[in-house]
């Protein structure tokens, strides 16, 4: 009986521990896709804005609700792009993270973030990612309107480093 008490105690404190770990990669990893789905969703409201059709625009518009949705959110597009390549202290090599460091991804971002680090900053692969997605979801309606692929998809893939050089900071 004291084994299965002993047992269960260990179960408990293990359950503790795995819910501790979750909250602080929640955490971690919440914050800069938020903030990075913030700047990417203002954008794409300042490129449609910039279509001189009304109606076009307002197409364009209507596809940013879902657009965002692809890419916020665990296992999305900016936080697979993050998360799955900087992990791990900046003294490591990014992909090796110590058990002790439960926000090391956080760590790694703000070692590679700036625009220009070499070989690729985060947020240039972030917005290679993004652009891609942006690409991939407005295909079927460049199609139809190729201002849509101008002034969205390329003013998008434009726009940064020179417009974003403020997304560093945070």
């Amino acid at each position: 009986m004291a084994r299965q008490v002993i047992l269960l105690f260990i179960f408990v404190l293990g359950l503790v521990g795995l819910s501790y770990v979750d909250a602080c990669e929640k955490a971690c990893r919440g914050d800069p896709v938020t903030y990075l789905t913030d700047r990417y969703k203002t954008l794409l409201k300042d490129q449609t804005d910039k279509i001189k059709d009304p109606k076009t625009a307002a197409l364009a518009k209507k596809q940013i609700p879902e657009l965002i949705k692809k890419i916020n959110g665990r296992n999305k597009v900016i936080d697979k792009t993050i998360f799955d390549t900087f992990r791990g202290p900046c003294a490591n090599a990014p992909g090796q993270r110590r058990p002790d460091e439960l926000c090391g991804s956080a760590k790694s971002i703000a070692c590679f973030a700036p625009w220009g680090h070499r070989p690729k900053s985060v947020l240039q692969m972030v917005h290679d990612a993004v652009t891609l997605a942006v690409k991939g979801h407005y295909a079927p309606l460049s199609q139809q309107y190729p201002e849509v692929n101008e002034v969205v998809v390329r003013g998008l893939e434009r726009s940064c480093p020179k417009n974003c050089q403020g997304w560093v900071g945070p």
